[in-house]
């Protein structure tokens, strides 16, 4: 049996046909944008995203085996374990929102990575990194790391730089006030008369702040002098 269409233009005053046409299933191409599946990429998802499925897709003794391995794992030279009490009673969401704090963005899939293949969920360990390796970005949360080391590397890396070029201070240090910095610690540093010697006395607090105090002034630094971190990470 044969299948086409009949279509007809007419004008309004007339009833006669001034246009006809058959078309068949064959004549017609469906644009493959319009499909209601697509094939490979272009999910729209983040990393952030991903990594959340993966963590919600651990059932909840899993989940527990997770984060008890995430205290424990080798971590890479300058990276610090997220505090055992920090992870307590933590739902997935909570627990992404450590790991980039913790570690930024690129280090924190490594990381749930590692624990993964290290509790046996390979599946979804290579499933992270097939999703990894199509290049998609978490949308939010810490930083994608300076070239070479990450955003701990980074504060470390260019401190004669930041120390002489870093205008904000203040603004710097009221975002850092209450989570990094003490009251008395930032009557201190704003004591400085000069932002070089603001920048100094910050500096001084630097080597006794874990990677999520590290990773704070990075994404203050990127908020309020975003050229200059770019420049620096280009180098």
């Amino acid at each position: 049996m044969k299948r086409s269409v009949q279509l007809s233009v007419t004008e309004s005053s007339s009833d006669e046909p001034r246009w006809e046409a058959t078309l068949r299933p064959k004549d017609v191409k469906r644009d493959a944008s319009s499909g209601e599946h697509h094939a490979g990429g272009g999910t729209g998802k983040t990393m952030r995203d991903h990594l959340l499925d993966t963590l919600k897709n651990l059932r909840k003794g899993e989940l527990k085996e997770f984060k008890s391995k995430l205290t424990d794992l080798e971590l890479e030279e300058g990276y610090d374990h997220i505090p055992r009490g920090h992870l307590e009673n933590t739902e997935p969401v909570e627990i992404l929102d450590l790991l980039v704090k913790h570690y930024g963005n690129d280090y924190a899939v490594k990381v749930t990575t590692m624990v993964l293949e290290a509790i046996n969920q390979r599946d979804l360990a290579e499933r992270l990194r097939s999703a990894g390796s199509r290049g998609e970005g978490l949308s939010s949360g810490g930083p994608s790391g300076a070239r070479g080391g990450g955003f701990r590397c980074f504060v470390d890396r260019y401190r004669e730089q930041l120390i002489q070029r870093v205008t904000a201070v203040d603004c710097i240090l009221d975002k850092l006030h209450g989570s990094v910095l003490s009251g008395e610690q930032y009557q201190w540093v704003r004591s400085g008369s000069t932002n070089p010697e603001k920048m100094r006395k910050l500096y001084e607090l630097v080597p006794s702040w874990d990677t999520a105090c590290k990773n704070q002034l990075y994404q203050e630094l990127k908020a309020t002098h975003r050229h200059l971190v770019d420049e620096l990470e280009r180098q």
